[in-house]
């Protein structure tokens, strides 16, 4: 190696171990004047005394304080009321206290008979409809109106009896569960009566609907010579009377039935809904 090549290799470790020698007393220095400042600030502190009190700083907040560095307090703003009126004592456990007077009032709460009474109405105000095409002239504007037809909703009216026997359905055949159940009586203990007054070409038509709540008795065949007597089964009876001639349907729950046949001055339309199962039988019987 030349020279000129070793030199300069001496020359830079020269460099290094000057400044790591620098750093290293910049280290030592830095620390002594912490030091120093420290020790300053002891002697200080050892010449205040120091008070630790509650104030106030919008909320309460605890505050440090010398002789000569005091802490101001900042506080809400308050507002004082005062009531001119009469008072209402209110007593509990022997004691009252008296405060501003307001209406008396008695909240009754709603009898449970009442309430399923009112949710019964409403679903079916809201589940049974009758449609007519789109080109009838009716001049009652439809609750609903689409491309399929005109849909008017009947409007509860009040109960229609209390109880009643229906009989008038003896020896009706039904087909459920694949075997044959024969009626002998339904017994509605609820009984409601819908309405819907319709002005159709000119003339007022009157649509008159009853429901009946309550169950169903017959009999059910397993072969023709053998039947099991007095079965029940929950049911709702519905009846739909009304003089218009003209086309038309009602929609019970989702199912679609047209007009009933004529008696006398009206059509009828009755069905029913048989609660065999979990799920509601669906049948037309007139």
């Amino acid at each position: 190696m030349s020279s000129a090549i070793q030199d300069a290799i001496n020359y830079i470790d020269s460099l290094i171990e000057t400044i790591i020698s620098d750093m290293i007393l910049f280290r030592k220095k830095r620390l002594e004047a912490s030091q120093k400042v420290l020790d300053k600030l002891k002697e200080l502190m050892g010449l205040t005394t120091y008070t630790y009190r509650l104030g106030d700083l919008l909320d309460k907040a605890v505050k440090v304080e010398t002789d000569r560095l005091k802490h101001f307090d900042l506080t809400k703003p308050s507002l004082k009321i005062r009531y001119k009126g009469q008072y209402t004592r209110l007593w509990l456990n022997g004691n009252y206290i008296d405060v501003p007077e307001v209406p008396i009032f008695v909240f009754e709460t709603k009898n449970p008979d009442r309430a399923i009474h009112e949710m019964g109405i409403s679903m079916v105000e809201r589940n049974i409809w009758i449609k007519f095409p789109v080109d009838t002239n009716i001049s009652e504007e439809p609750n609903m109106e689409n491309a399929y037809g005109k849909y008017y909703k009947l409007t509860y009216i009040g109960p229609a009896f209390e109880y009643l026997a229906i009989d008038y359905l003896a020896g009706k055949k039904l087909a459920i569960f694949g075997f044959a159940f024969e009626l002998d009586v339904i017994y509605a203990y609820h009984s409601y009566k819908y309405e819907r007054i319709l002005t159709i070409d000119g003339e007022m038509h009157p649509f008159d609907m009853y429901v009946y709540y309550g169950k169903l008795i017959g009999k059910r065949y397993i072969d023709p010579k053998t039947t099991i007597e007095n079965l029940e089964y929950p049911c709702t009876l519905i009846e739909m009377f009304t003089t218009y001639s003209g086309t038309h349907s009602y929609i019970f729950f989702g199912n679609e039935v047209t007009r009933g046949p004529k008696k006398d001055s009206y059509y009828k339309r009755t069905i029913l809904f048989i609660y065999a199962v979990g799920k509601p039988i669906f049948f037309i019987v007139e």
